[in-house]
């Protein structure tokens, strides 16, 4: 899909969120809110490692199933790898000395309220993405503005 100035546009059904990596191991930590602050802070540049700390990850099952996103507020993250009996993708392809990671997401689920959301439910909806070291220094990071059209 076409991103101009870090926002897209999707109509409100499943989509696929696709990373590459040079190692698929590597975990990438993915913050999903309604608030704009962490997406702003990302985009502006200002030092994320504080809140991006190892073990802010969202405990998810090793092996994903579901296609929900959890949405909550700035310290709560997925932790998005693909290693031995772990694998928080849909799917994962070897290219060369890359990996494609795929995960889909046809919902959100509200961390607090364990409530499930169609998507086009929140709009805009904002995803941060955080790429560091068991150190917690940053390698890496995107910031995504989704806008579902309806």
């Amino acid at each position: 899909m076409p991103i101009r100035a870090h926002e897209a546009r999707l109509a409100p059904r499943r989509f696929t969120i696709v990373v590459h990596a040079r190692e698929a191991k590597d975990g990438i930590l993915l913050n999903v809110s309604r608030s704009p602050e962490l997406f702003e802070q990302a985009r502006s540049g200002k030092e994320l490692s504080s809140t991006f700390q190892p073990g802010t990850g969202m405990a998810e099952d090793a092996v994903i199933r579901h296609r929900t996103l959890y949405l909550g507020g700035p310290m709560a993250h997925h932790y998005l790898i693909h290693d031995a009996g772990v694998s928080r993708y849909h799917r994962v392809e070897q290219r060369g000395a890359r990996y494609r990671c795929q995960r889909d997401v046809d919902a959100l689920e509200l961390v607090e309220e364990k409530r499930v959301l169609r998507l086009g439910q929140v709009d805009p909806l904002y995803l941060v993405f955080f790429l560091g070291t068991q150190e917690g220094v940053e390698r890496r990071r995107e910031a995504l503005k989704l806008r579902f059209d309806r």
